[in-house]
């Protein structure tokens, strides 16, 4: 197995955050596929996705507003474990709001993943719709609660 990763990251200013990966995967590897009556090979060259990018902007708002769009690429790929799956393109967002109560600090976001179509995630019964998500989370000084309402159709 060889392949690269990339990752770029560029800052502009403290309130914008842009960052973009990559990776190339190449397997080259073989196995016998049948012994009788003849010897048939095959190759795991397509057991992995052999491209997968990604694209994330990051935007702090006036007062405690932020938003946030996340692009997610990756190639169809056949996994050894899985099944034979399609190439995807994700695209998630999110819209938060950081706020203080007295001494202590939150942040509610509302979470929306998969806006695109649905895709099939490493198996076919494994089908990833749009999902939504309400998420508060509360830091208390030493008492932290996290919660996470969702609507999954």
């Amino acid at each position: 197995m060889t392949g690269v990763e990339l990752q770029l990251r560029y800052q502009p200013s403290d309130r914008t955050l842009i960052n973009a990966h990559y990776a190339y995967t190449d397997v080259d590897s073989g196995y016998v596929f049948t012994y009788d009556p003849v010897l048939s090979t095959n190759d795991h060259n397509d057991r992995v996705p052999r491209h997968k990018a990604g694209l994330l902007v990051h935007q702090k708002i006036a007062g405690g507003l932020s938003g946030s769009i996340n692009f997610y690429h990756m190639t169809d790929a056949n996994w050894r474990d899985g099944n034979d799956v399609d190439q995807f393109v994700r695209t998630d967002a999110v819209l938060g709001y950081d706020f203080r109560i007295g001494k202590s600090s939150g942040n509610l976001s509302l979470i929306a993943q998969n806006l695109g179509d649905d895709y099939e995630e490493h198996a076919r019964n494994n089908v990833f719709d749009t999902r939504y998500f309400l998420k508060l989370t509360m830091d208390f000084n030493y008492l932290f609660i996290f919660l996470t309402v969702f609507d999954n159709n």
